[in-house]
């Protein structure tokens, strides 16, 4: 593991770093220096060095920087989504780039690195809280949502089917229309996701703060978005107690989660069947990666659940779906093909 200069700002926060499921690094920010990085990203970026610590992300990366850390150091947005190259092995990967803290200036960001798989949805592994909602959902390029989790009735007491056919912009606080509509301009503009948080108006009518990710569909401006509550009160600065930085790890992995198995849902062609509406975020979760090939074994060790768990969570989406076996749901959601 890179360890810290004895002077870095950053409280003990590289032994969690070292035991994400993922590769991490954390950049300062404007200098993009980079502070800490766990075994898994050192190897990524450049094999076989003895630390990276130090030095600037930008001397492992090709091509442009896509302009996103300026909009995250401006405030505008939380984090961002990125695909780079890297120089010494020429393999693009996935990144995702979100603040550490609310404070301004930035100072310092995360950054997950990300398969860039050509197809089927980016393996996101990471554990889940199983107190932690979220309510993933997908809009039309109206920004009408067209399909969202039973969740939102649980996080913020609305029926699904009150909620769907109505404007995303009219779930949020009128204070944060603004800042939804430059996050959504980003997305368009780039084919990226964003991350942000924002207030969202339960059904009565409190403000909520909640973590949005948004992941961009064709036409634009339409979306897939997932919601976790709270976002503010868990995500501590880097600063605060070390588990904070654990909990933003699982917080990002969960959402990501969830927006893609919705953009992966939002695909489908035609009709979609009407049970789809009555998943969950778990169950649309499992569903999309069994779609997208995986079995139940892969599916466990990618969400560190049991097969048991998966199968329970699969049991319950046949039942909504009206299918009894996993071929089935394959055949009822897969697009047909023509001879």
């Amino acid at each position: 593991m890179d360890e810290l200069p004895t002077a870095e700002p950053v409280i003990d926060i590289t032994d969690i770093i070292d035991r994400s499921a993922m590769p991490v690094l954390i950049l300062e920010v404007p200098s993009e220096r980079i502070v800490a990085a766990s075994p898994a990203a050192r190897e990524l970026i450049e094999p076989g060095a003895h630390s990276v610590v130090g030095r600037n992300f930008e001397e492992f990366a090709a091509g442009e920087p896509t302009g996103g850390l300026q909009l995250v150091a401006a405030g505008h947005i939380d984090g961002y989504e990125a695909h780079r190259v890297f120089k010494q092995t020429g393999e693009s990967w996935r990144f995702w780039v979100r603040a550490i803290d609310e404070s301004r200036p930035i100072r310092f960001v995360l950054m997950v690195i990300l398969p860039a798989t050509a197809d089927g949805p980016t393996p996101i592994p990471g554990r889940d809280d199983e107190g932690l909602l979220s309510t993933v959902g997908s809009t039309d390029a109206r920004l009408i949502i067209d399909r969202i989790s039973t969740d939102v009735e649980r996080a913020l007491g609305y029926r699904p089917q009150d909620v769907i056919g109505t404007s995303l912009l009219a779930m949020l606080d009128p204070r944060d229309v603004a800042t939804i509509l430059t996050a959504l301009a980003q997305t368009a503009s780039t084919g990226r996701g964003v991350t942000l948080h924002t207030r969202v108006l339960r059904a009565d009518r409190a403000s909520l703060l909640c973590e949005l990710v948004l992941l961009p569909l064709v036409p634009a401006p339409s979306c897939t978005f997932a919601l976790l509550p709270n976002g503010s009160a868990e995500v501590g600065g880097v600063n605060s107690e070390g588990p904070s930085v654990s909990t933003l790890l699982m917080r990002l992995s969960r959402g990501l989660r969830g927006a893609t198995a919705s953009q992966v849902l939002a695909a489908l062609p035609g009709r979609p069947p009407a049970g789809l509406a009555r998943l969950s975020s778990r169950e649309l979760d499992v569903v999309s990666r069994l779609l997208a090939g995986d079995r139940v074994p892969a599916i466990a060790q990618q969400l560190f659940l049991s097969q048991g768990t998966i199968r329970n969570h699969l049991s319950s989406a046949f039942g909504k779906l009206g299918v009894k076996s996993q071929q089935e749901l394959i055949e009822l959601l897969r697009p047909k093909r023509k001879d």
